[in-house]
């Protein structure tokens, strides 16, 4: 799981995102992102997995539009 909540891991899946674009990959499904486990989960920022759900979702679908929209 890519912990959307620190930027270096933000960076690196954004990275991953923009060499399948570069392969001819124009949009990505983002849906699911959602169901996140909350059992042992500690995040980069601090952020209580309980309260992740929403959270998490944005972070994920924010990182996934600024690279689609850089390209």
């Amino acid at each position: 799981m890519v912990d959307f909540t620190n930027p270096d891991a933000t960076r690196w899946y954004q990275g991953k995102l923009e060499a399948l674009m570069d392969q001819g990959v124009d949009c990505f499904k983002t849906d699911f992102g959602e169901r996140i486990p909350v059992d042992g989960v500690v995040y980069h920022d601090g952020s209580d997995p309980e309260l992740m759900h929403n959270y998490y979702t944005y972070l994920y679908n924010k990182a996934v539009y600024e690279t689609v929209a850089r390209k």
